[in-house]
């Protein structure tokens, strides 16, 4: 399927900065910090500690130049109220506004993947034609909402970072119909960023710099958030024993290069002992098995009056139809959280 297919899906889509899309990426690790983001108090400390450190800054508290900050919706939502609470502070410092949260990728990926499972049940009875296929709508259905995840995850692959912040133009409408709300909040606020609230500068710094590459090569590039959460589960692994929390965030800058040094430690000390046999899952035949179950079946054809047997799922081959419905009142009720940059 790979050499069949290669001439209209190449390997790689070319974008501004495929040449340099497979640069191994550098790390300067800056450590943990002690901090409960349910605690608006301990996150307002935090973007203090945070401002002192990495924020450029005026002698009069005046902010030359934001940062990015964020991670999942959590944690977006999290910095916004903060910011919110000291919006009463005499200079931008005070106020936090060295700030500008904003979503990442693979926490919103994981969520349209988890969202897409409302969008193929059926809630209630729809209203179908008498000469409507239903199992080709539903098999259309499935394969649009399936592009539009692969859609994102292969940007994230490529680095193609203008690609991964225009999907969520496409995500959104799909929040809304599956009740969202809070992503349905944040896929605007990305797109507003992107487009209309930000200088070209901090635009650029936003939609370039929204993947990592920790092994070189292109189609090698992790989402950001999803390397973070690669790091905790091992500097997890890594501290685990009797270690107290001042010891543990003392020496955290250090995580990462520990990390690196067990994942080589057999290459440095020169030891070639036999190793399991891992290998990565193959989907060729089950890719294959599917395929041929579909083509028996006729599911590519359009067959008028076909009536599909299983009635808990939908059959409305549009997935964006009716996906706007109440989206206006939602923003015009949410402005408040839209506006907040």
């Amino acid at each position: 399927m790979k050499t069949e297919f290669e001439s209209i899906f190449p390997l790689h889509l070319e974008h501004d900065h495929s040449d340099s899309s497979g640069i191994k990426t550098k790390q300067f690790p800056l450590g943990l910090f002690d901090c409960n983001e349910n605690k608006t108090q301990q996150v307002i400390r935090l973007l203090k500690q945070l401002t002192e450190k990495y924020v450029p800054l005026k002698d009069n508290g005046e902010v030359i130049d934001e940062v990015f900050f964020g991670e999942d919706r959590f944690t977006d939502e999290r910095i916004q109220s903060a910011q919110q609470a000291m919006s009463n502070g005499d200079t931008p410092k005070e106020k936090l506004q060295g700030f500008i949260s904003k979503i990442k990728d693979w926490h919103r990926m994981m969520n349209f993947l988890e969202h897409n499972r409302p969008k193929i049940e059926k809630k209630k009875k729809s209203k179908t034609s008498a000469t409507d296929d239903q199992l080709f709508n539903y098999i259309i259905l499935l394969f649009k909402l399936t592009g539009l995840l692969k859609n994102l995850d292969t940007a994230i692959d490529m680095a193609d970072g203008r690609r991964s912040v225009r999907s969520a133009k496409y995500e959104l409408p799909i929040f809304n119909t599956t009740n969202k709300l809070k992503y349905v909040i944040r896929c605007i606020h990305l797109t507003a960023l992107s487009e209309e609230t930000l200088s070209p500068e901090q635009r650029d710094r936003l939609i370039l710099n929204r993947t990592v590459n920790i092994q070189g090569g292109k189609n090698n590039n992790l989402a950001l958030n999803e390397y973070v959460e690669i790091l905790n589960r091992d500097s997890k692994d890594i501290v685990t024993g009797h270690q107290t929390k001042e010891s543990i965030i003392a020496h955290s800058k250090q995580y990462p290069h520990l990390i690196k040094y067990i994942k080589h430690f057999d290459i440095i000390s020169e030891i070639r002992q036999r190793k399991g046999f891992h290998k990565l899952p193959q989907y060729k035949a089950d890719v294959m098995k599917v395929a041929k179950e579909l083509i028996e079946i006729r599911a590519f054809e359009h067959i008028p009056k076909r009536k599909f047997v299983c009635k808990e799922l939908s059959t409305e081959r549009n997935p964006f139809i009716n996906s706007y419905r109440g989206l206006s009142t939602m923003i015009d009720t949410n402005q408040k959280n839209l506006l907040v940059v």
